[in-house]
């Protein structure tokens, strides 16, 4: 498409992120790049760079510099999210916590399929069953999404976290080095918080989504921006 071809490429990179690096066959397909595209540089990013490239995919660095303010950037993800503190176009500090959109899944028959460790956390917070049965009723899956918002919202705000908050966390707290004026959203939940995107994929996604909205006029204090670039916003990081 690109009207190139692959004995024109003379480097490149392949990076795993977020879940790709929990799934079994990472390694191999890591490997696999490597062997066919012998100058390709292969990585893991753990979740402090997953933070950062998406901090500059996203269009939040850059937002952040035109005029010079702080920024709270928070990219939540499949199965978790990341938060990057910029000022001025500087990343003063990162962190990462265990909240996504995908933490449980169904397939196209309504099976499901996936219950990330973090969902069982938020199920034994909320006293509700760990069961497949007990994880597809709607009405404890609101219940989940809406303390899994409760969860990000303490982050962004700074809010002592509670005994669940603690459990999720992945990495150290973020600093609060400067006080940010807006917060911006990039990763999956973030198309549907922009609502740029209707169609679901079995997951919690638009409930996060919508418990998070609900959220922001009642707890947040600064603006929730729009900074330019959504799901994808970790691969243009990179």
């Amino acid at each position: 498409t690109a009207g190139t071809s692959p004995q024109e490429i003379d480097s490149g990179a392949v990076i795993l992120t977020g879940e790709a690096i929990k799934k079994v066959n990472a390694a191999a397909i890591d490997e696999l790049f490597a062997e066919l595209a012998g100058k390709f540089v292969c990585a893991t990013a753990g979740h402090e760079l997953e933070a950062t490239l998406t901090a500059h995919g996203s269009g939040a660095v850059g937002y952040s510099k035109d005029p010079d303010i702080c920024v709270l950037h928070v990219d939540i993800g499949g199965g978790t999210t990341k938060l990057a503190l910029i000022e001025a176009g500087t990343i003063l500090d990162v962190s990462a916590f265990a909240v996504g959109g995908r933490l449980i899944a169904a397939d196209e028959s309504g099976f499901i399929e996936r219950v990330d460790d973090a969902a069982y956390l938020v199920a034994e917070d909320l006293g509700i069953p760990a069961t497949p049965e007990s994880f597809a009723d709607p009405e404890h899956q609101k219940r989940m999404a809406g303390r899994l918002a409760d969860v990000v919202i303490d982050q962004i705000t700074g809010t002592p976290l509670d005994t669940l908050g603690t459990k999720l966390q992945l990495t150290p707290p973020l600093r609060r080095l400067a006080q940010p004026a807006a917060i911006t959203f990039a990763g999956g939940v973030a198309e549907y918080i922009f609502k740029r995107q209707v169609k679901t994929f079995g997951d919690i996604a638009p409930l996060l989504a919508e418990e998070l909205r609900l959220r922001f006029k009642a707890r947040l204090t600064v603006p929730v921006v729009d900074p330019g670039a959504g799901i994808r916003a970790t691969v243009l990081g990179a």
